[in-house]
């Protein structure tokens, strides 16, 4: 420089800085108003100008690269000088001072363009020809400290550049920093925003957000659903909800979630609970929690539907009381003698379970039908004999044919005529179950519930009445059994007290019988005349009745002319008109001669015992009938071990004939483990014990065990046992599968809690790390909407808000990846990967967290195969997560180690730290998503609980592993990772046929089905199959492609893997279980962004020929194609 320039060392005026501090606060106003980047920027140049009068303010803002200047702003220079810089490459002139405040970040000045040799000459002369002879340059200042442009303050005078003019433009700097800052800013807000909004519509749980109405009052009387994400839709069946009330999308919604909601709102605590309801027909399991200010009256709700399992648990209850009903009912009617007590027990203890209004049950006798003794609830009682007509046409014909009818409203029951209906509401009928009993083929008794009102019946309550009315008629006939031999007995034992001999004398010559005076009362006859001369023979003949005379008088014919005893047995007519039985027995006497003289004898009335014998017979014919057709088994055993009787139900039961049965010890029949038991309860048997309800299992024929319950009675001196034997598997079975059932219930209930407890230990930490950040965003930015911050102040602000939105950013990242792997829709870009460039990138992004701390982070590498097949940002991503995870534990002082080494085929990096370590208890849970060691509100670190089940998620879809090991608390951690390597053995590339014939492979003539839930996938597969002359039918989803299977069979199937409902695995099995005419033997592709061999060998391993990772190269889609079709023909 040959010019001498005089600097002006002065400093600003207090005039000066009152109008720089005015003119601060207009830009910050108009920065804050949200105006373009160009407009402000343009104003910070007329300030400048405006508070040093000729200085010409310019910025110069570079692109990304820092390569060339994107946009120019210059609004007081000529425009021919901002052309010719805009697009400009800054080497081209920056050479000197303004090239060191571009890319040192530092200012610079330049008091004489003209004479300055660090300028091109080019730059020099552009300058000049616009009056440009000094200039001074200010950098602007963005992330990571790298300049992104600058502002040049020029003057038309060759002068060093005062402090004043030092002040301005750091003045425009700083404004301009702001501008930039605020548009960055609202860039990461609204990419916040669209994360949050993926997040919000991608969680299984219903989720929306709602404000309590108030009325006049300030009482709560409706809610309005502000937002709902579209799970909300799925889960309550309620569409279009967003900015209705509750009110209006469900008229008759109960008091109870208003109420609660209205709670959350007023005491700002959160309430987690279950609740049915009834108007939208669905349990829910419900987190509401305020959201907001208070005087916003908002509140949020994450809710689940759990009707389904409300359901479950409601059946096993049922399913408990009615085994426990049955168990009941067998005890109460077991002791019971009479079967009316029978029928009145069951009918009791039926409608007390069902809690009806009545219960009949009827015998039909002839044409009619009989009710001993109903139950009744409030009703008027039936018992009485009624017109089995009385039925109905329709009712009696399903009654005559065994069918069960029902009615939950006799008033629209079109099986009932008018008189019917009438009769129906005189005995308050408004809902029935009506039951027949068919024995033997005929409509033998039956079983009635009536209700008062219209009742809807379960199918298992139909079904209990059902079982009801068998047992209720087996027990019937069992009483009426016992009843009549015991009604046997006594007649027997009266007629043996009341028996009577009467003594005779036939004087055959003169054909007269002398009798007893007990003789002739009983015939109201003279007794003086009858024990004295006697009566006429045909006086005795014509007293027997005229059906047994010509027998009797034989009789006595036989005897006179043989000599034998006589024996007879006839029936007489008394005067009184009472027919009764006799037994005759006499001895002839003969004369010297031969001749017979007389008939000495005596009768005996046989009337009693007569009619005793013929009540045995019938007892015994009910007695064989109750044995046959019980369903019982019953059987009568010798104490030898041997059966000697049972009855047709062993042979139903057990499918046992009773020769079989008698044929070997009944003990052979028994299941090795009860013998044991069973020859004590025999034993205790043989001492007169009576035994009741011993279980044991008895071997069928079919050589199954069924469980038998058994009630012996011992009979000594017969040395007999007289059986009753129950078929009990069904209720064992029951019993086992309740059990099963209320551990299954248990373990649910317990993994029910597990998981609520961890979500809402997640959701108490979700709120936390996501709200936590919120607050110095929103303080930060009220304070700046003021405009009353200064620069610095400004700055920080800034700075605030981008910290904590970044942290936001991250946590829904790691929240949208934990969907996406959920989901399966975590795609890998599968390339060649270094793992030590990895390791090294992962390093210096976590470097300086570990300088602040002076932890020493030591690196080890061995061997020299490190490289593997995978998706570079998702190793990096799995590598800086367990090397960040390892600063953040480890202690100030402490130490990190990564080794990478190769392993077999595998390589192996370790990550180890001297830190926090894991206890034992929470070491199996540390891949677990959303677990965290410390759950609770005095956590010292933060966090999701996500990182480690993502590093696992990805590792897993390499095809490696991730294990971790520590020795305890406060002793460290050791986290190990293993991928497989890539092959050394490069495939041989095809020859120049080979590639021909891949370039113009065809495919016309070929049909392929594509299985793809990736729309994009699916759409470009089919484009590329299609140009090479390929007939394509595309479907989304693994059952669709079953279906299209069964309609129309292609040549080649082509499938993604991961798949929603059904993957590509399970999808392939299913065809290869098919015959080859359906489908079975297609040719088909694994096309899947899992990668690694372990993918590759289930793939195959299901069905699949060949398996691509994807992205694969179309030309190698084509031929792979062409080749299997080609197989496939050679084949056939």
């Amino acid at each position: 420089m040959n010019q001498q320039i005089d600097p002006h060392h002065d400093h600003s005026s207090p005039e000066q800085a009152q109008l720089m501090l005015i003119e601060q606060n207009r830009l910050l106003k108009l920065v804050a108003s949200g105006q373009p980047l160009e407009t402000c920027l343009t104003e910070v140049c007329h300030s400048i100008a405006q508070l040093n009068p000729g200085t010409h303010a310019c910025f110069l803002i570079a692109d990304a690269q820092r390569v060339s200047f994107l946009q120019v702003i210059a609004p007081s220079l000529p425009a021919a000088f901002r052309q010719r810089l805009e697009g400009a490459l800054i080497n081209e002139f920056c050479i000197g001072s303004f090239g060191d405040a571009m890319y040192r970040g530092q200012p610079v000045s330049c008091p004489e363009i003209a004479n300055d040799d660090r300028w091109s000459s080019e730059w020099r002369s552009l300058c000049v020809a616009h009056n440009i002879l000094a200039c001074h340059s200010e950098p602007l200042i963005g992330l990571k400290h790298l300049p992104f442009g600058l502002l040049m303050l020029c003057f038309e005078q060759a002068r060093m550049q005062t402090d004043w003019e030092f002040q301005l433009a750091q003045f425009g700097t700083q404004i301009a920093s702001i501008v930039f800052e605020r548009d960055r800013t609202d860039l990461v807000c609204q990419d916040r925003e669209k994360q949050y909004r993926t997040l919000f519509e991608s969680i299984d749980e219903g989720f929306c957000i709602c404000e309590l109405l108030l009325n006049q009052n300030g009482e709560p009387q409706d809610y309005r659903l502000l937002e709902v994400n579209s799970a909300f839709e799925k889960l309550t069946g309620l569409e279009q909800a967003t900015g209705k009330t509750a009110r209006e999308l469900v008229p008759n919604l109960e008091d109870f979630w208003l109420e609660t909601y209205a709670q959350v709102v007023q005491t700002g605590k959160s309430i987690r609970f279950e609740q049915e309801s009834i108007a939208l027909g669905h349990w829910f399991d419900v987190n509401a929690f305020r959201i907001g200010e208070p005087q916003r009256h908002q509140f949020a709700l994450l809710f689940t539907n759990v009707t389904e399992r409300k359901q479950a648990e409601k059946l096993a209850r049922q399913a408990t009381e009615i085994e426990t009903f049955r168990v009941s009912l067998v005890d109460a009617l077991r002791p019971l003698a009479h079967p009316v007590e029978v029928q009145a027990t069951a009918s009791r203890m039926l409608g007390e379970y069902l809690n009806v209004t009545r219960v009949v049950y009827f015998e039909v006798q002839g044409a009619d039908y009989v009710v001993e003794r109903d139950y009744v609830n409030g009703a008027d009682a039936l018992a009485g004999r009624y017109a089995i007509e009385s039925f109905g046409e329709k009712v009696l014909k399903a009654y005559r044919a065994g069918q069960t009818t029902s009615a939950s409203d006799v008033t629209a029951d079109p099986n009932l005529s008018p008189e019917q209906h009438s009769a129906y509401a005189a005995i308050q009928i408004k809902a029935h179950i009506g039951i027949p009993l068919i024995k033997n083929g005929e409509f033998v008794a039956g079983l009635a519930v009536h209700n008062a009102t219209p009742r809807v019946w379960l199918p298992q309550e139909i079904a209990l009445a059902e079982e009801v009315a068998e047992r209720t008629w087996a027990a019937v006939e069992r009483a009426s059994a016992e009843s009549a031999l015991r009604n046997a007995h006594k007649q027997l034992e009266s007629a043996l007290a009341a028996g009577a001999v009467y003594t005779w004398r036939w004087n055959i010559p003169a054909y007269r019988v002398i009798i007893d005076a007990k003789f002739a009362r009983l015939l109201d006859i003279d007794a003086a005349v009858a024990t004295t001369e006697g009566l006429p023979i045909e006086t005795f003949i014509n007293w027997m009745h005229p059906d047994d005379r010509v027998l009797g008088f034989a009789a006595l014919q036989q005897a006179i002319t043989t000599g034998e005893a006589y024996t007879s047995e006839y029936r007489v007519q008394l005067a009184t008109g009472e027919k009764r039985w006799f037994t005759a027995r006499g001895q002839v006497e003969y004369d010297a001669t031969g001749n017979p003289i007389a008939l000495l004898g005596a009768l005996a009335d046989m009337t009693v015992a007569k009619r005793l014998e013929e009540s045995r017979r019938r007892a015994e014919e009910d007695r064989d009938r109750f044995f046959q057709l019980s369903q019982d088994m019953l059987a009568i055993v010798h104490m030898d071990g041997y059966f000697l009787q049972t009855n047709p139900a062993w042979e139903t039961t057990l499918g046992y004939t009773l020769p079989e049965l008698t044929a070997q010890p009944y003990i052979e029949f028994v299941h090795p483990d009860d013998r044991a038991a069973t020859v004590a309860a025999a034993d205790l048997i043989a001492q007169g014990i009576p035994l009741h309800e011993f279980e044991n299992r008895y071997r069928a024929r079919n050589g199954s065990y069924r469980w038998i319950s058994w009630s012996v009675a011992p009979f000594i001196e017969q040395k007999l046992m007289y059986c009753v034997a129950r078929d009990m598997t069904d209720r064992k079975s029951a019993e086992v599968e309740r059990e099963q059932l209320l551990q299954q219930t248990q373990v649910a209930k317990e993994a029910a809690e597990t998981a609520n407890r961890i979500k809402d230990e997640f959701l108490a930490v979700l709120s936390h790390e996501l709200r936590s950040p919120l607050n110095p965003i929103l303080g930060w930015t009220r304070m700046l909407q003021t405009g009353r911050l200064n620069a610095p102040q400004t700055q920080q602000a800034l700075a605030t808000i981008e910290r904590n939105a970044t942290l936001q950013a991250q946590l829904i990242e790691d929240l949208l990846d934990i969907s996406r792997i959920l989901r399966g829709k975590l795609v890998l870009n599968v390339v060649s990967v270094d793992l030590a460039s990895i390791i090294r990138a992962a390093l210096e992004t976590i470097r300086l967290a570990a300088e602040a701390k002076n932890i020493q982070i030591q690196t080890m590498f061995e061997g020299t195969r490190w490289r593997v097949s995978g998706d570079v940002a998702r190793l990096q991503q799995v590598v800086w997560n367990l090397l960040s995870n390892a600063v953040k534990f480890t202690p100030e002082q402490g130490r990190v180690e990564i080794r990478l080494s190769e392993v077999g085929h595998h390589a192996q990096i370790e990550v180890s730290d001297t830190g926090k370590g894991i206890s034992a208890e929470f070491l199996p849970y540390v891949f677990e998503r959303f677990r965290q060691e410390d759950g609770s509100t005095t956590r010292q670190f933060g966090g999701l609980g996500l990182g480690l089940a993502i590093v696992q998620q990805i590792v897993e879809l390499h095809g490696g592993t991730v294990n971790v090991s520590s020795p305890g608390e406060h002793q460290g951690a050791t986290f190990t990772v293993t991928l497989p390597l890539e092959q050394i053995e490069s495939p041989s590339l095809p020859n120049s046929d080979e590639l021909f014939a891949i370039a113009h492979a065809s495919l016309v003539g070929i049909h392929v089905l594509i299985v793809d839930d990736e729309p994009d996938a699916r759409d470009f597969q089919a484009f590329v199959l299609e140009q090479r002359g390929a007939n394509v039918t595309v479907v989304d989803s693994a059952i669709a492609a079953l279906q299209q299977l069964n309609q129309v069979m292609p040549d080649v199937l082509l499938s993604d893997i991961g798949m929603p409902n059904m993957d590509g695995y399970t999808l392939m099995q299913l065809i290869r279980s098919r015959p080859p005419e359906q489908g079975g033997m297609i040719p088909a592709i694994a096309l899947t962004a899992y990668v690694g061999e372990l993918n590759q060998r289930k793939a195959i391993e299901s069905g699949f020929q060949k398996h691509f990772a994807k992205p694969v190269a179309p030309d190698l889609l084509i031929q792979a194609i062409a080749d299997l079709v080609n197989i496939s023909n050679s084949s056939a």
